[in-house]
């Protein structure tokens, strides 16, 4: 499982949890998750920066903002605390759009196993596998496209684990793949507009496996006149 998606998974279980244990009357739920929420933040952080294998400008703002603001919710830097910290989240925040929303970020190249993160930014990716076999993309309030148009897939086929929370996956393959697309649509939706055309027994074959949790997932060919 990619680890955005075990980090969305987590949160939901944890949220579910604590307000389970609100509702028989174990333990408040809104303080805890209003005193905690900021280690989201941190944990989306790492995760940034172990599926590029880098700590790029995207994981240092989550994990030093997060931290940051988890000093503040959890009361470590006294009650006046927010009236400085927000200026400085504010301030990476403007540091963060200003150099990742947009840009292309670090290319797969011919790996052919990769992971990328999207969060509060645009990543657009262009893969030249010549035996691609498992692909990661993860979206949280973001935007990422992966164009596979110059790619290879393994004999074997390849597998890609989309899971959009608030943002959207763009997946471009080129015409003559078997693609097969799977999801759980959780108050969010996938479309599949892949043409089946001249597709047979012996095409490269591509599973998508598809979490939109009020979110989307299109997988599609290249606009012939993009």
């Amino acid at each position: 499982m990619s680890p955005g998606r075990s980090l969305v998974g987590g949160a939901l279980m944890t949220l579910g949890v604590l307000y389970l244990l609100d509702a028989v009357g174990v333990l408040d739920a809104g303080p805890v998750v209003s005193r905690w929420w900021p280690v989201l933040l941190v944990a989306l952080g790492v995760v940034q920066a172990a599926s590029e294998r880098r700590v790029s400008v995207v994981s240092g703002v989550l994990v030093v903002g997060g931290g940051l603001l988890l000093t503040v919710s959890t009361g470590l830097l006294g009650e006046r605390a927010w009236g400085v910290a927000w200026p400085i989240v504010v301030t990476l925040a403007g540091a963060w759009l200003l150099t990742g929303w947009g840009r292309a970020h670090r290319a797969p190249g011919d790996d052919p196993r990769f992971a990328r993160l999207s969060f509060i930014n645009s990543v657009r990716l262009a893969s030249r596998a010549t035996a691609l076999r498992r692909v990661v993309l993860t979206a949280v309030f973001g935007k990422l496209r992966l164009d596979l148009t110059g790619a290879r897939l393994h004999p074997a086929g390849a597998r890609i684990s989309a899971a959009s929370v608030f943002g959207h996956i763009d997946v471009i393959v080129p015409e003559g793949w078997a693609v097969e697309v799977r999801g759980v649509p959780i108050a969010g939706a996938w479309d599949d507009t892949v043409s089946r055309r001249g597709v047979g027994p012996h095409s490269p074959r591509l599973r998508v496996h598809v979490l939109a949790v009020i979110g989307g997932v299109e997988v599609k060919h290249k606009p012939r006149w993009g």
